[in-house]
């Protein structure tokens, strides 16, 4: 579960693609991104309510987690055959 912490989803991209060295490329007609929100934010009260969970990781933090694992888990399955 994340933290309180808000971004949009081009703040996203680029953290993620900081976090892995990759460059992120975005649209430049604006259209091919209608609907998309100025913001994210998770609602955290039910998870708070429910577990009594008060203390969270930021997000950059628990993406640099998430993408250390999720290499770790199948970096050895991407080596060519």
């Amino acid at each position: 579960v994340g933290s309180h912490s808000y971004t949009s989803i081009a703040g996203l991209a680029k953290m993620i693609g900081e976090i892995t060295n990759v460059p992120v490329v975005f649209p430049s007609d604006e259209s091919q991104v209608a609907g998309a929100p100025e913001i994210l934010q998770l609602d955290l009260s039910r998870v708070e309510t429910e577990f009594g969970k008060t203390e969270y990781v930021e997000l950059e933090e628990g993406l640099k987690r998430t993408i250390a694992w999720q290499r770790e888990l199948y970096g050895k399955e991407q080596e060519p055959a």
